[in-house]
């Protein structure tokens, strides 16, 4: 059995790939400058989430 399920979703800014891959030269190269920036990004939203932030619902959450 499983309760209700609820979810927060929210899209960041998008990220400039092709300026890591001019910058660094090579694919490989940019992967570490990627993986920090999309952490960073990441992290960032759910800092805007907050923690112990209840959900606005407009009514009960179905069953099902």
């Amino acid at each position: 059995p499983r309760g209700p399920r609820r979810a927060v979703v929210r899209i960041g800014q998008p990220i400039d790939v092709g300026e890591h891959l001019r910058a660094a030269g090579k694919p490989r190269l940019a992967v570490p400058a990627l993986t920090s920036e999309l952490e960073r990004h990441i992290q960032e939203l759910l800092d805007e989430i907050g923690p112990g932030h209840p959900l606005m619902t407009s009514g009960p959450i179905p069953e099902g």
